[in-house]
């Protein structure tokens, strides 16, 4: 039954809409059934004022141009012409969820009207003279128009768009080269971004290859996302072959652009690209090959992120909840945070900012490398533990605080007390050691030494007794009984003497 469709009702009017050509097959020359009684000769005559519906794939194989009044495409159309002779339709909608394939040249010379979630994709020419009409709250990210391969597309300066509330992305393109292959004065050009409509503005974004249009009465938002779909970053796209994002504005490394970055794959080959301004979106456990600078990294909580094979000295902020981390970029670094128990796991040589950190439950830092602590909180404890027994943990306080608790394991360490195993800082200039490293002594003085003649220790490394022979001097170490002078181990940088 060739004659399915009766009418089809259209989403922003109130009655039932019937079209006077409905083509029977996939060509021209297959002819037109009617809702209107209108001839199948004349739907086929190349110049009328009739309204088409579309509803599958379409080749023209007529001799001419094709002038039309109003056409309808529902569903996922591929419009194709053997002799690319020029399409001209007065309005073209795009009911909801359709998607236009042109690969021959088209024009729209009064109204495109774009319902819920359609697009046209661009691999010819297209010409838009009058109005875009918006049936739906469009957001960024998902441009209406795209173009990978398109030799030219034409918006006439007559342009105006109407029943947008919020900015959106009109059009995504390989090249904006593609704006400027006509000669005529009319159309818009490169060079006349931002340009305004009577209703906004549209702006150019992301390397010159993204048209947004912001109303008047919303502020401008220079932000786009793009999503790495494969392990392989690419710059831009060559013209054949799969390419590494969805849309060919991507990526988006623009300085008058917010740029952020996002990846479907755990491992992920960014070949030393430039992404200095690019913020990368971590929000899975993602390893990250061959990362030069960013503008930043966002770490989201419960993702672990690696960071391997850096560029020697590059350096990388992170983004978490509790703050910042920069990370240097002298090894192979690794990244998670548990905010349930707030503990960070890392590596490699990093500074932490913790500009969030609310001191309800101590910070637990595990392990290796070395880590510049500021802006830490008053009244705060943090502890840390290495990952691994061939490693150590270097800690500097870059600021320090009041009343501070800090817990160290065998094997990490405050670089100005290298032994102690909880230091208290008690004002900006006054830290003081409270126990030492199992196995030494803690003196009066504030001192690790150690102390072999020591037999039993306090929980806080002071002596409690000494070797038969010895007793416990002024200074809490076990001296000779005989008045004899020893000498005392102190603890000093990497070793005990």
């Amino acid at each position: 039954m060739l004659f399915i469709i009766l009418f089809i009702l259209v989403k922003d009017c109130q009655s039932k809409l019937l079209f006077d050509c409905v083509p029977i097959g996939n060509k021209f020359s297959d002819g037109f059934n009617s809702q209107t009684n209108t001839s199948s000769l004349q739907c086929s005559t190349t110049h009328s004022n009739k309204t088409y519906l579309f509803t599958k794939d379409f080749s023209d194989d007529s001799e001419k141009d094709w002038l039309v009044g109003h056409t309808v495409v529902d569903g996922q159309i591929l419009f194709s012409s053997n002799n690319h002779h020029l399409f001209i339709t007065s309005n073209l909608t795009l009911t909801n969820q359709s998607q236009l394939y042109l690969q021959r040249p088209f024009q729209v010379s009064y109204l495109l009207k774009m319902m819920s979630q359609s697009q046209i994709y661009v691999f010819h020419s297209l010409q838009i003279q009058k109005s875009i009409t918006i049936n739906s709250q469009l957001k960024t990210n998902y441009p209406l128009i795209v173009s990978w391969s398109a030799i030219g597309i034409e918006l006439f300066k007559s342009l105006q768009i109407n029943n947008s509330t919020e900015c959106f992305d009109l059009l995504s393109m390989q090249s904006s080269y593609i704006l400027n292959t006509a000669n005529s004065i009319n159309t818009i050009k490169t060079n006349d971004f931002p340009y305004p409509l009577s209703t906004g503005h549209i702006h150019l974004l992301s390397g010159q290859r993204l048209i947004r249009y912001c109303p008047s009465s919303v502020p401008f938002t220079n932000e786009v996302k793009c999503i790495l779909t494969t392990p392989f970053y690419q710059k831009s796209y060559s013209g054949s072959g799969n390419y590494a994002f969805a849309y060919p504005h991507c990526p988006c490394n623009d300085e008058h652009t917010s740029c952020i970055l996002e990846f479907l794959s755990s491992e992920v080959y960014l070949q030393s690209n430039d992404l200095s301004h690019t913020l990368l979106h971590i929000n899975h456990n993602t390893t990250l090959h061959q990362l030069d600078t960013s503008k930043l990294i966002h770490l989201e909580d419960l993702c672990l992120l690696r960071l391997i094979s850096m560029r020697l000295f590059s350096q990388n902020v992170i983004k978490t909840s509790f703050g910042f981390i920069t990370n240097f970029g002298d090894s192979d670094g690794m990244f998670f945070f548990n905010p349930l128990n707030n503990t960070l796991v890392l590596t490699g040589t990093n500074e932490i900012c913790l500009t969030q950190y609310k001191n309800k439950i101590p910070f637990t830092f595990i392990g290796h490398g070395m880590i510049y602590l500021k802006d830490i909180q008053d009244s705060s404890v943090f502890a840390f533990r290495i990952d691994n027994e061939k490693e150590r943990l270097k800690i500097h306080i870059n600021q320090k605080g009041n009343s501070q608790v800090l817990i160290f394991d065998q094997q990490s360490y405050l670089d100005e007390l290298p032994y102690c195993a909880v230091v208290i800082i008690k004002s900006k200039n006054n830290f003081t050691c409270q126990s030492c490293k199992e196995g030494l002594t803690l003196t009066r003085s504030n001192l690790c030494i150690k102390d072999i003649h020591c037999i039993r220790h306090s929980p806080n490394s002071h002596c409690l007794s000494c070797k038969d022979g010895y007793q416990l001097s002024v200074d809490r170490t076990c001296q000779s009984k005989y008045n004899n002078i020893e000498k005392i181990s102190l603890c000093k940088g990497d070793t005990c003497d």
